[in-house]
């Protein structure tokens, strides 16, 4: 497994899964590694919090599990 690997996270029996696109440098950095931290992360948990659920119900997860290459535009 790479060092920018980023699993899952999260009950594999949730009712609610929630796709993200690709890990950001704060989930690489994270330990351990974790899906939907930083910004992207904080603003998650007030949402679900206002919608009366918590992170730990959830399957989180990215279609990418490595972050996704960057091109340069010519």
């Amino acid at each position: 497994m790479s060092s920018t690997y980023v699993p899952p996270a999260g009950s594999t029996a949730a009712e609610i899964i929630l796709v993200g696109e690709s890990p950001a440098s704060e989930e690489i950095s994270h330990i351990p590694p974790t899906p939907f931290v930083g910004s992207a992360g904080h603003y998650l948990d007030k949402f679900l919090s206002m919608a009366g659920l918590f992170r730990g119900e959830l399957y989180l997860t990215n279609l990418r599990k490595h972050p996704a290459p960057r091109f340069k535009m010519a």
